[in-house]
């Protein structure tokens, strides 16, 4: 579904595919926790900003467009970076 959302904001999905993949390798992997999840301070201000942008919109819940559009709004991220450098902005999405 990103693919798609990507191509269609004018981006290239396999450039962002190989960064994300990229970005995923260097994040050192945890385990335990008794299954608590824990998320990075980055990645709740971008849930936030996608449910934000989501009641802007009028939608009742959030989207796979507007996760994205918080990802590509997420300044100085290494997924905002990823998107920016295939060419998609959140204007775009």
């Amino acid at each position: 579904m990103a693919s798609s959302l990507i191509q269609a904001a004018g981006g290239r999905p396999k450039e962002v595919r190989q960064q994300v993949e990229i970005a995923l390798r260097k994040i050192p992997t945890v385990q335990g926790g008794g299954g608590q999840v824990y998320l990075a301070p980055e990645t709740a201000r971008m849930f936030e900003q996608a449910q934000e942008l989501a009641k802007k919109a009028g939608d009742s819940f959030v989207t796979a467009e507007r996760l994205l559009q918080a990802l590509a709004m997420s300044a100085g991220t290494p997924s905002a970076t990823s998107l920016k450098n295939a060419g998609v902005t959140h204007r775009g999405i």
